[in-house]
Parts: structure tokens; C-alpha cells; sequence
């Protein structure tokens, strides 16, 4: 019977019991039901917003995260409950659970108050002056007008706080005000930037060139030398800027320049104005003609195209300006042209002078002779006559120059004379040509063939192997030019070349003449022969050729191939032919190798007489009992032959040859074949059959394959043939009975594995195969292995191992495991399939679970330190530092720290913090901004709590201007009380700060503003 909180207090209880035959009783009891059991606390961490008076209160609902009791929860309060700013940050608070039945639990949660009200940001528009470097800067106290917070401002930022000339005029600026609980707000300010300070005007000294027209101009930026504005110069202007051949000599000249901002300064400089550019020489070229002494001159005019200096010519030269007959051409001639400033230039011109007289031309005829490639070439000096020119003659051409074989004869050719300068004058001359080179004779060798009557002829073109001649060739002879029988082989003939113009030359071609007619053979029919019975061969007779040729045969011969092989000569009558198809060839040759061929077949059949008969002398037996003898009569053994058995009709399953064969009785029906199988034949096969007697295969219809240890009989039979005993044996236990084809059997009190075997004997005699049984005897086994330790909170599923078919908790559950969550004893009975049972229990035991809190992640900067507490005293340890004490210090640097707690009874709990990286900007981030130096001890030093994590910190202080107020000693032992370092008290300003770890870090800079 069971019980619920429903039954808190007294109980009746009946309890029926009843035996294995059915007989029962009943008895009644009171049971009195207690809960003792504490609800379970569980706590969950929150967080609250402090509302706009800076409170915030909670119930115990708000931190509860599932508290439960088995018989209900009354009641859940959370102390404290109410918060304020002072509380803003974790606080550390107890819910109390207290169930229906007075049972009360704790549990700890934190609960983060939080003040997200933002601060009330009011700012001002102001106007600044840029300084003479271009710069100015604020501070959030510049463009604030009386920002409020109810729990206090942190900080007051602008941003932009720096500005340069870019931005001169009106500046959006955000202030931005951070309370002290991190709460930011902003607003914006306009910042109007002035730049009031003129530039700086330099000037220098500077020479200037006037160019080709007699001009020059300058610009501000040519006399400049190094004019200044912090905010940039909008232009330089100059006055005069323009400059021309009346200013050539030094100039006053003044420098005006204005600033982005429309401010203006000036300075004056000399500029010295000079005309260096030369004067513009152009020239022009002319043609000359010498006269008759073979001279000319010329005036620097005569070349002048124009040239011209913008401040005038003041005198124009040529050179060289006399030529004679060595100058007949171009020639170069330069012209100087100098202005009135002494500037020079000069250019170029081609003079040309001529020569206009001809030469006197005098010609002569001539004879030449055509070389062997049939040409001839001349000069014009072949045919001068004594050509002359005062000058001198430059060149004599004759045209044609050039003869060839059609110009055999009388030719005309004029004579050209060129003198050096040009001019020509002709004449002619009869060139007489003449051809006296023989031709060129070449022969090739060449085989012919006699015809059918024993003939052959050539022509001088048959022998002819590239004979020539420059001027062509009339004819081509061959001697001799007609063979017979009697010139076979190689033969001398001579090639006679005679060309156009009656040269002749000779050459010897060898001639081979051929006779190629073959000689004809015809061979006899197609024969087919038949062998006597059990012959493979035969003798073939009457098989010659006959055979013809013109000039005389040389031999025959014959080649065999297919069944029969072989070769000779002449005839092959009177050979031997195997059985099958023969192919005869006949090949017959002349005395030149000519050769002609024929074939034929030659077809040999055989008789085969096979076996009458076959039979064996046992044709009924137990399969694969014994021998049997195999026996055949009658028939005609082939040439060469043998008898083959078989056991299959294909014949492909060979057993042994010969009569009286011997072989081992077959297991089925089998047919055995028997033939005669020789080196030419096989014959036909005889058969005889023998039978199978009835194989006993003796087969369980009645069996147990399990049995129970000490358990009843078991009765075993088998089904066999009719009329047929059988014989049991076993292992293990004994046969109690034995009916034949049927037993029964104890099989003991040993578990195991045995077997029991039977075998059959037909009234053939024909014995079976043992046939057998593997029984396995034995009962269920059942393990739940050792006791079980299990945490708090946590399970175990025990799941049995061992043989069974079915189990029963101790709780009456039937389920393949059962699981366990507190200290209790678990059984287990267990039963197979033939009703045998077994039982096993094992002790699980329950331990509570270590909680372990590190805290949360946090950051270390500096020297900082901090004490980690791992809890749950008289535990082990394992920390990721290697430590394993209940406390361990660590310090900044980040770092991932895990530490793992084992209690005395064995449970595991694990905690792990963060500790972050440090970023000192970061770090030094929420400073404060501002301090109130008046004496009422509120804000009256800049204090700096996060200092005391660099005992190397050093801070400077500056004001608006970059000079240094005031420094702190190594440490900041002494916060800054708003003084200069000669204890002064400071204007209320804003003042720029430069802190200095000395760490290696980058100093950390911000602004701090003075309220007085």
C-alpha cells in the first residue's frame, strides 16, 4: 500500500494474505503518516531597477526559480527586500520556504540593483579664438549650463573638445553627462571659432626673363618667401605683375597677402626684369648656276626668309658665300642673325649649284661569245669609242647588255655617257653573237622486257637522263636500239645529243633486258577417298599435274597442307593421306624464275565399328557401398584406340578405361557410357544402368533442445524407413528408456551443453549417418553487479546481465532496468522459459553534491588581486593552477580559472570565473572629470580609487595652453586639491591630464574641469 500528503496523520490498513493453495486472512493496523521532509530552496539570481525616487522593493516570488516540497509550499519570504542607491550593485539576499507542514529551507541568491535613470543634460552656445598655432580646445564644463543628476554627475565630455582652422564659424558639439551610476545623456551646443591673427608677409628678390614677344608677367607665389597664416592663405597678389622691354633693368614690386579669413598684410621686394631670348632666324633655300670660269657668290639677303627679334635686328651674315665646280649640289650655308640686345641666333639653308653641260659620246662594235648556260654580258666600256667631258664622266651604260640564244647574230646597242654632274649623251655600236659550246650529254640506265614474240625496242629518250644544252637540243640517238632472246642481261648502248646550232657530244646507258612471261600449270580434280575399317589413312595414286612454258621448264614441286602434311618435287602420286580434308599445291619455275601454281583436295573418310554392348556385375546396391566391375563386348577398336567410361551422357565426366573397370558404388541412379576413342575416330557408346537401394536418413520429430537442471524425463524420438533399427548413444545424463525409434532421458543435476545421437539400419542393410542433438541443461542466471554510489540530485539505472526470459523488481515492476535516486536496497528475481528462477540485490547508496561559487567574471588591472573560495571544507581540490587548498589568490592578466571539488563521499562539483583582460584606458575610464575645491569635504580632491592598482602611477596636470600645473609623486600618495605645484589654488578652467602607469602602457589623457 502506498501513501501521499493526502494522508498525513493516522491510516487504517488491510492487509489479505493469501497462500499457494488459495486459503487467505486479513489483519488491520493504523499507520501513521509524517512529513519530516524540508521543502527544496532555489534560489535564481535578478536584477531590479531602481525607480525614479531611487528605490526598489521584491517579493519572494521574484527571486524563487522553481522551490518545491512533496506536499506544497506555503509560504516564501525574501529578506531584504527593499533597496535604495546605496544598495545599487550585487546584493546578497535569503529566501525562506516553509511547506504546509512547518518544514522550512533556505536558499541565497543575488540580486543586482540597478539605477538606469540617465542624467539631465543642458548645454550652452559659447564662442573661441583660435591661438596663433591655429588650435583651441573646451572642456564639457565650457558648454554646460547646469546639468543635473538626482544620485550626483560622474562626468561632463564635449566632443568634438579640439578644434584647428578647418573648423572656423559654427561647430556642432555633443555634451555628453554620465551620472555616476554610468547613466549618460547628451545635448548639443553650438561652438563658434574665430581666427582674428593677419598672416606674415615675406618677400624676395627675384630676376624674371621676358620672352619671345617681349613680355613678362609674375604671380604673388614668385616673390613669395615664405608668407604664413595658422589658417592658410586665400592669396598673394602682386603690384605691377606685368612686365615689357621698357622695365628691362630692376623694379619695385609689391607683395599683398590675405588670409582664409579676409585679413591682409603686404611687404615690397626688387624684381629685375632681363632679355636674354635670342632673335628668330629664318632661312630660305636657293639654286645657283656656276658661270662659265666654274664660280658664284652669295649675299646673306639672298637666304633671309624673314627673320625678326621682337627689340629689333641689328646685323644678318651667311657663310660660306663663295662656290666653284667642287660645290656642284647641295650645300649648307649658315646665316647669323645678331638683335640690339647682342642676343645671336642663326639657321640653316641648302644652296644648290648646278652644272648643265652634257659629255660627248663615241662608240665601237664588238663580237662575243654565248657561255655554256647560253649567255653573254657587256659594258659600257666594251663599246666606247673614247667617250669624253670636261667634268668628268661619271658613268658609260650599254643597253641591251644582256644576250641569250635568240640574240645569235648582228645586235645594235646604244651607248649612254653620264658625266658627274649628271648630264648624258648616247651613241650605238653592232654587237655580233656567236654560240660554240657543245651540249651537255647525260644517260640513265634503264631495264626492259621482252614481249611475247622475244622482242624490244628503246628510243634515245629511253635512255636520256637530263642531257641539255643552253640553247636546246635538236636530237637524241640510240645505238643499238632493238634486242632479242640473245641480249638478256645487260647491254651497252650510246646516246648521241646533238643541240640547235650543230654541237654534238655523246654518253653509255647499260640496257637489261628482261623476260618476265610466266609458265603455266593445271592440277586435277577434287577426289574423296574411303580407308578400310579402322584405318586413319590411305595411299593416293594418279594425282599429277600438267605443266607448260615458252622458254623450258626449270622444276615442280608440291606442298601438303591440312590433315595430311608434306612436301617434293615433281608428282605427288603414291602418298600416304591421313583421315580429313588435304589441300595439294604444285608450283612450277622457268629458267628466268617466272613461276605459275595450281591446288587441289584430297578428301579421306574412315568406318568405325563401336561396343555391342555394356554391362556391370552388380546393378542394385547401398549408395556408395563397395565396388562395382564395368564390362562391355563386341565392336572394332580404332587405329590407335582405346575404351573410355563415362558417368554422364555428354560424355565429359571420364571414370577409367578398358573392360572390367572397377569403381566405387555411386551414391544415386547412375548410367554408365562406354566407346572406343583412337587417334583418328571415336565411336558410338553402349550403356548399362545400376541402381540405388533406399538411403535411411533418420530425422527428430520429437525433442527438447533445453532442459532443466534435476529435471523430469525427456522423451527423444526420430521417423526412419520401414523396417529399420536404430541405435542412441549420449553425453551427460542416461537413457532411462529405450523403444527403438524412440528414448527418454535424465538428463542430471550438471548444467552444460551435451548431445544425444541416433543412426538407422534399413532391411537393405544400408546404414545412415549419425544424426544428433545439442541439448543445453542449466537454469536463468541474474547479476546487478557491485553497490552503487550515486550524488545528490543525480540517478542510477541498474540493469541486470545473465540468461533469463523474465524479471520482477522488488517493487513489483517487470521493466528491463530500474532506476534508483536515493538510498535504498534493489532486488531482483528472475525466471526462464522452462520455470527456473534466480534472484540477485545490490546496495545503492545516495551522497550530497558540493556547490561550488566563484563568483562572477570580473577584471584585474594592475597590482590588483583577488581571494577565490571554492568552499565545502574538508573536501579535495583540483584547481587549473595546479593549487588543490580550499582558497587560492589570483591577479590581473586574463585568465580562464576552473577548480573541481570531490567530497568524502566521492560527489563532484565545479566552479570557474573569468578573469578578464585589463584595458588600463578602459580601467581609468569613469574617473572623475570634475572636482569642487570649496572646502565642504564633498569633491574636494580629484580622488582616483583605481590608482591604488599602480603603485607606479605618476599624473600630470596642464592647463589650456599645454604648460604643465602640477605633478604627482610616484604612487599618487596625495590626491590633487585643485593647486599648482607652488600650492596656488588654479582658476576654474579645464585642465588637460596625462596619467603614466609606468608599465609599458600608452599614457592615458583626458580632461578635469575646476568648479569653484
Amino acid at each position: 500500500t502506498s501513501f501521499t500528503c493526502a494522508d498525513v496523520g493516522a491510516n487504517t490498513v488491510t492487509m489479505t494474505v493469501t497462500d499457494v493453495a488459495g486459503l487467505t486472512d486479513v489483519s488491520s493496523s493504523t499507520v501513521t503518516v509524517l512529513d519530516v521532509t524540508p521543502p527544496i530552496a532555489v534560489c535564481q539570481n535578478i536584477t531590479v531597477q531602481l525607480d525614479a525616487t531611487g528605490n526598489a522593493t521584491i517579493i519572494g516570488a521574484d527571486v524563487d526559480n522553481g522551490s518545491s516540497d512533496n506536499c506544497g509550499i506555503v509560504s516564501m519570504l525574501v529578506s531584504p527586500n527593499a533597496f535604495d542607491c546605496t544598495n545599487v550593485g550585487p546584493n546578497t539576499v535569503t529566501l525562506t520556504v516553509i511547506d504546509a507542514s512547518g518544514n522550512s529551507n533556505t536558499c541565497t541568491s543575488i540580486v543586482t540593483v540597478e539605477d538606469n535613470i540617465a542624467p539631465n543634460a543642458v548645454c550652452q552656445d559659447i564662442t573661441i579664438q583660435l591661438n596663433a598655432a591655429g588650435n583651441a580646445a573646451i572642456t564639457g564644463a565650457d558648454i554646460d549650463n547646469g546639468s543635473t543628476d538626482a544620485c550626483g554627475i560622474q562626468s561632463l565630455t564635449a566632443s568634438p573638445n579640439i578644434f584647428t582652422c578647418s573648423e572656423v564659424g559654427p561647430n556642432s558639439v555633443t555634451l555628453t553627462v554620465t551620472d555616476v551610476n554610468g547613466n549618460v545623456n547628451t545635448c548639443t551646443a553650438i561652438v563658434t571659432v574665430q581666427d582674428i591673427t593677419p598672416p606674415n608677409a615675406v618677400c624676395q628678390a627675384i630676376t624674371v626673363q621676358l620672352d619671345a614677344s617681349g613680355n613678362a608677367i609674375i604671380t604673388g607665389a614668385d616673390i613669395d618667401n615664405g608668407s604664413s597664416d595658422a589658417c592658410g592663405i586665400a592669396s598673394l597678389v602682386t603690384n605691377p605683375s606685368n612686365f615689357d622691354c621698357t622695365d628691362v633693368g630692376p623694379n619695385t614690386v609689391t607683395l599683398t597677402v590675405t588670409d582664409n579669413s579676409g585679413i591682409s598684410s603686404s611687404c615690397n621686394t626688387i624684381v629685375t626684369v632681363e632679355d636674354n631670348i635670342p632673335p628668330t632666324a629664318v632661312c630660305q633655300d636657293v639654286t645657283i648656276q656656276l658661270n662659265a670660269a666654274g664660280n658664284a657668290s652669295l649675299l646673306a639677303s639672298d637666304i633671309d626668309n624673314g627673320s625678326f627679334d621682337a627689340c629689333g635686328i641689328q646685323s644678318m651674315t651667311v657663310s660660306p658665300n663663295t662656290f666653284t665646280c667642287a660645290n656642284v649640289g647641295p650645300n649648307a650655308v649658315t646665316l647669323t642673325v645678331t638683335d640690339v640686345n647682342g642676343n645671336i641666333n642663326a639657321c640653316g639653308a641648302i644652296v644648290t649649284v648646278q652644272d648643265i653641260t652634257p659629255p660627248a659620246a663615241i662608240c665601237q662594235d664588238i663580237t662575243v661569245q654565248l657561255d655554256a648556260t647560253g649567255n653573254a654580258t657587256i659594258t659600257g666600256t666594251d663599246i666606247d669609242g673614247g667617250s669624253n667631258d670636261a667634268c668628268g664622266i661619271a658613268a658609260m651604260t650599254a643597253n641591251p647588255n644582256i644576250f641569250d640564244c635568240t640574240d645569235v647574230g648582228n645586235n645594235i646597242v646604244t651607248l649612254t655617257v653620264t658625266d658627274v654632274n649628271g648630264n648624258s649623251n648616247t651613241c650605238t655600236a653592232n654587237v655580233l653573237v656567236e654560240d660554240n659550246i657543245s651540249p651537255t650529254a647525260l644517260c640513265q640506265n634503264i631495264t626492259v622486257q621482252l614481249d611475247g614474240t622475244g622482242n624490244a625496242t628503246i628510243t634515245g629518250t629511253d635512255i636520256d637522263g637530263g642531257s641539255s644544252d643552253a640553247c636546246g637540243i635538236a636530237s637524241l640517238v640510240a645505238v643499238p636500239n632493238t634486242f632479242t632472246c640473245t641480249e638478256v642481261g645487260p647491254n651497252n648502248v650510246t646516246l648521241t645529243v646533238t643541240d640547235n646550232n650543230g654541237n654534238i657530244n655523246t654518253c653509255i646507258a647499260v640496257v637489261t633486258v628482261e623476260e618476265t612471261v610466266p609458265p603455266t600449270i593445271s592440277c586435277p580434280n577434287d577426289t574423296s577417298l574411303t580407308a578400310s575399317a579402322g584405318s586413319c589413312s590411305t595411299v593416293v595414286n594418279n594425282i599429277a599435274p600438267v605443266a607448260s612454258d615458252n622458254c623450258g621448264i626449270s622444276n615442280i614441286t608440291y606442298r601438303l597442307t591440312g590433315s595430311t602434311l608434306g612436301s617434293g618435287t615433281d608428282d605427288a602420286s603414291g602418298t600416304t593421306f591421313n583421315k580429313g580434308n588435304t589441300t595439294v599445291w604444285y608450283k612450277v619455275t622457268d629458267g628466268s624464275g617466272n613461276a605459275d601454281s595450281c591446288s587441289f583436295d584430297v578428301n579421306v573418310f574412315t568406318i568405325v565399328i563401336p561396343p555391342d554392348s555394356a554391362y556391370a556385375d552388380n546393378d542394385s546396391i547401398c549408395p556408395g557401398i563397395g565396388n562395382i566391375q564395368l564390362m562391355y563386348g563386341g565392336g572394332v577398336m580404332v587405329e590407335g584406340g582405346q575404351a573410355i567410361w563415362y558417368d554422364d551422357a555428354s560424355m565429359t565426366s571420364r571414370i577409367g578405361t578398358g573392360n572390367d573397370l572397377s569403381v566405387t558404388a555411386p551414391l544415386n541412379e547412375t548410367t554408365y557410357f562406354v566407346r572406343f576413342e583412337g587417334d583418328c575416330d571415336t565411336s558410338s557408346a553402349a550403356s548399362t544402368t545400376v541402381y540405388i537401394y533406399p538411403e535411411p536418413a533418420p530425422a527428430f520429430d520429437e525433442m527438447a533442445e533445453n532442459a532443466c537442471i534435476s529435471g523430469p524425463l525427456y522423451k527423444y524420438s526420430v521417423t526412419g524407413l520401414a523396417g529399420s533399427t536404430f541405435t542412441w548413444s549420449i553425453s551427460g545424463g542416461s537413457i532411462v528408456s529405450d523403444y527403438g525409434d524412440s528414448v527418454l532421458v535424465d538428463w542430471g543435476s550438471v548444467a552444460g551443453t551435451f548431445h544425444i545421437a541416433v543412426t538407422e539400419i534399413t532391411i537393405n542393410g544400408c546404414l545412415s549417418d549419425s544424426v544428433s542433438l545439442d541439448v543445453t541443461v542449466g537454469g536463468p542466471t541474474v547479476d546487478l553487479g557491485e553497490g552503487r554510489i550515486i550524488c545528490e540530485g543525480e540517478s542510477v539505472t541498474i540493469i541486470p546481465t545473465g540468461n533469463y526470459s523474465y524479471q520482477q523488481w522488488h517493487d513489483l515492476s517487470t521493466g528491463d532496468s530500474y532506476t534508483a535516486d536515493t538510498t535504498e536496497m534493489v532486488s531482483i528475481t528472475v525466471y526462464d522459459a522452462f520455470g527456473c528462477m534466480a534472484e540477485d540485490s545490490v546496495q545503492v547508496t545516495s551522497h550530497p553534491t558540493p556547490v561550488v561559487d566563484l563568483g562572477n567574471d570580473t577584471t584585474l588591472c594592475g597590482q590588483m588581486s583577488l581571494i577565490l573560495d571554492a568552499g565545502n571544507p574538508g573536501a579535495a581540490y583540483l584547481w587549473s593552477t595546479g593549487d588543490v587548498t580550499q582558497t587560492i589568490e589570483v591577479f590581473a592578466g586574463e585568465q580562464f580559472i576552473t577548480v573541481e571539488v570531490i567530497n568524502p563521499g566521492g560527489c563532484t562539483g565545479e566552479g570557474e570565473i573569468h578573469i578578464q583582460p585589463c584595458s588600463p584606458r578602459d580601467f581609468f575610464a569613469n574617473i572623475p572629470n570634475t572636482i569642487t575645491p570649496n572646502s565642504d569635504n564633498v569633491n574636494d580632491t580629484w580622488q582616483i580609487d583605481e590608482a591604488l592598482a599602480y603603485p607606479d602611477i605618476e599624473i600630470e596636470i596642464f592647463d589650456r595652453w599645454g604648460k604643465l600645473v602640477w605633478r604627482s609623486s610616484r604612487g599618487y600618495s596625495e590626491n590633487w586639491d585643485g593647486r599648482n605645484m607652488n600650492g596656488r589654488e588654479l582658476p576654474m578652467d579645464s585642465y588637460f591630464y596625462v596619467i603614466n602607469l609606468n608599465d609599458g602602457s600608452e599614457p592615458i589623457n583626458g580632461t578635469v574641469t575646476i568648479i569653484r
